[in-house]
């Protein structure tokens, strides 16, 4: 799993993780390094969102996918969801995970990835319900299947729902890695 290995960018600007059994394209898919701040809301609202074009992918990728999240010191949750959509905006979107913050929790980092099955359509991911810290620890769950067209244009969003409007969440990054 990315972040518990060695990788260098080579001389053809890709990332080579050592010892050398794959490699990373460059550059990412998807990365905001401008910290987003959202506050005044109670209702899910969208707060980022990139444009995946179609033909990104191909069969047997691994997609890669990081957020690091932040929020006020306060016993609020404040849930932070990740989707893939095909249009730009929260209706109908499937949900590739969630993260909630409370006041025991302020700072966390959201990692996933989606494995592409032999195909661009056929995917497979850890359960977007499957808690952060059980996925990154070790749990007993079982992968999801999804059938995310991959061939026409889509949208990674990321929402905010905070319980308070006086809240104040953050996503401090967001990145992708593309793995073929």
């Amino acid at each position: 799993m990315i972040g518990y290995n060695s990788y260098t960018i080579n001389k053809s600007g890709y990332m080579v993780q050592y010892p050398n059994t794959e490699t990373i394209t460059a550059p990412s898919v998807i990365k905001q390094n401008t910290t987003i701040t959202h506050t005044g809301a109670t209702a899910e609202t969208k707060i980022f969102s990139q444009l995946i074009p179609a033909g990104t992918f191909q069969a047997n990728d691994w997609l890669y996918f990081f957020m690091q999240c932040g929020a006020t010191s306060n016993g609020n949750n404040k849930a932070f969801r990740v989707y893939i959509n095909n249009t730009d905006d929260l209706t109908t979107p499937l949900q590739l995970g969630i993260l909630n913050l409370t006041s025991s929790n302020l700072m966390a980092a959201f990692d996933r990835q989606i494995i592409f099955k032999n195909s661009i359509s056929n995917q497979e991911m850890v359960s977007n319900s499957t808690s952060i810290s059980n996925y990154l620890t070790g749990g007993n769950f079982s992968p999801t299947a999804l059938t995310i067209d991959f061939t026409a244009n889509q949208y990674f969003v990321v929402s905010c729902q905070l319980a308070v409007g006086t809240d104040t969440a953050y996503i401090y990054g967001i990145k992708s890695l593309l793995s073929r």
